[in-house]
This record gives structure tokens, sequence and C-alpha cells, in this order.
């Protein structure tokens, strides 16, 4: 599931992809191994994210389920809808409402 930009509620129905899991892990890796150095007295910061296993079980999940997706993905092509489409209109309607 996805969450709403700026919100902790999530979207119903929607998932992702692992292709972004992973491009999110290689991001945060990344981000973790330029900094590692701010914070050399702490273990945990000097451990790469993919050794954790709560990551590797996470992008484990996500490819075995990215088949079921991208069927789920394909049928809701298939009748002319899409999630995009829902943030779309979700978007605009916001932005007629009036500011306070």
């Amino acid at each position: 599931m996805q969450c709403k930009r700026g919100a902790e509620k999530t979207i119903a129905g929607s998932n992702l992809g692992k292709a972004h899991i992973a491009q999110v892990t290689s991001a945060l890796e990344s981000w973790r191994l330029h900094h590692a150095y701010l914070y050399k007295d702490q273990p945990d910061a000097q451990v790469p994210l993919r050794s954790d296993i709560r990551v590797r079980t996470f992008e484990r999940s996500a490819k075995h389920n990215e088949p079921k997706r991208i069927e789920q993905a394909q049928s809701l092509k298939a009748v002319g809808t899409s999630s995009g489409q829902t943030v779309l209109r979700r978007s605009h309607r916001v932005s007629f409402v009036p500011l306070r």
C-alpha cells in the first residue's frame, strides 16, 4: 500500500513494485554510506541495509508478489482505469477547496 503524500494514511488498493522498493533501498543505502562518518560511534550505521534480515525479507516479499501486482495492474488497464486517475481526480477536487 502506498501512503498519501504528506500523510500517514494509506491509499486502499495500492501497492509498490519490486523495482520501486529496490530503488528506495538503494537510495537509503547510498545516504547511509555517504553519511556513515557522522555516526562512527554507532555500529548500526556501519552495517549495510541489505544485510538486515528485515530489509531482505521485505524485498523478497515484493519480488514474490510482483506477478500478482502486474496482473492486477493489467486488469485495471483493460477496464480503462488506473490508480493515477484516482489520485489526479482527488488532487483536482482538493485544489478547488478554498483556503481559509
